[in-house]
């Protein structure tokens, strides 16, 4: 075991985006994405607020109406038959609308989740949302060497438990890669 006599990253990465058609495969995915996740994020991000904000018993039933769009799966049959009528089958519009109808009550509800979480007092609020505060509280600016400090106290904890349980994680991986 030792490193590679011979480096070929330039001439790999060449590869990929040349043989590989990395750009196109980047548009293909791209195009649908960005409008999916606009589609969703906005309309759900408002719905959230609205759910969030109000005690009324018709927002209720239309949040866990849209809540309940996670637990149950879309039927493929009529989706394919409605897309079909409409003439979106196979299309990138159809293909649009399936994935942001299937997204958006999952968006509701943890958008709805996070904005009723800090009603209840900074008692409450948790490491994003008090290095959010703090970064936006500055009058004069910010203070990037106390957040980037914040950002590093805010990580710590992940570090510590990956540190302790890293062997734990790994023995179990061992122990249960282990026939015979």
């Amino acid at each position: 075991m030792s490193w590679p006599t011979h480096w070929s990253t330039g001439a790999n990465y060449h590869t990929v985006i040349d043989k590989g058609s990395y750009f196109t495969g980047l548009r293909n995915s791209a195009l649908p994405a960005v409008p999916t996740i606009l589609a969703v994020l906005l309309p759900g991000s408002m719905a959230a607020w609205a759910y969030a904000r109000s005690d009324s018993r018709t927002l209720r039933f239309a949040y866990y109406t849209s809540a309940l769009s996670i637990v149950l799966p879309p039927t493929i049959i009529p989706t394919i038959y409605v897309l079909t009528q409409l003439g979106l089958n196979g299309s990138r519009l159809g293909y649009l609308l399936v994935i942001a109808g299937t997204r958006l009550g999952a968006v509701i509800f943890l958008a709805t989740g996070f904005v009723r979480f800090p009603l209840r007092g900074s008692q409450a609020a948790t490491l994003p949302l008090t290095l959010y505060s703090f970064a936006s509280s500055s009058t004069h600016g910010v203070s990037w060497n106390l957040v980037f400090a914040h950002v590093v106290l805010t990580s710590l904890p992940l570090v510590l438990v990956h540190l302790v349980l890293q062997r734990r994680v790994l023995a179990g991986l061992t122990e249960g890669g282990v026939t015979g």
